[in-house]
């Protein structure tokens, strides 16, 4: 895809969910510098928090790939918990790990990324994701929601975005 394309292509989704105009603008500009991983490694963790949630998770790959992991633990955390209200438990939306799984795997920076992350937080988000079993050799793996690697067998507790699931855990298996 051109980069005037991909330009116009997202101008079109800022413009549909209301993506603020400074946002866009401030984006625009990192994007077509060449010192963006730099820009991006000097912002404070709560501004590309602030600048991710005025663009939305899906068009933020570009920036996340040069997240540091403090940035990138605060970004999961003001996206992925969340509470009823002040003083509840938080819970983990299902829903945003699958986006920010999708957005890593498409600029190829999932393992990277779980990696950075740690074994708690992929065993937390994956442990909702999927269920693993040991691996029965008279068990067939024929569904489309289940998975054999290694000497397991993952089931898919969500029906969205499987293939996303698969290739972050096989990034990982690798």
């Amino acid at each position: 895809m051109t980069k005037s394309k991909a330009t116009s292509r997202s101008s079109a989704l800022s413009r549909e969910r209301g993506t603020p105009a400074s946002a866009k603008a401030l984006v625009d500009s990192m994007l077509s510098s060449e010192s963006l991983p730099a820009l991006v490694e000097q912002m404070a963790p709560a501004a590309l928090t602030r600048l991710v949630d005025d663009l939305g998770i899906e068009d933020s790959g570009a920036l996340v790939v040069h997240a540091t992991e403090t940035q990138l633990v605060h970004l999961l955390d003001a996206t992925i918990w969340s509470g009823a209200e002040p003083g509840a438990p938080e819970t983990l939306s299902v829903e945003n790990v699958l986006r920010w799984l999708a957005v890593w795997e498409d600029n190829g920076i999932a393992s990277d990324k779980l990696f950075e992350l740690g074994e708690d937080f992929c065993a937390l988000a994956f442990s909702r994701l999927v269920v693993v079993s040991d691996s029965d050799l008279s068990e067939r793996v024929d569904d489309e929601f289940t998975r054999a690697i290694g000497n397991y067998i993952l089931r898919s507790r969500v029906d969205d975005e499987w293939d996303v699931v698969q290739a972050s855990l096989s990034s990982l298996w690798d």
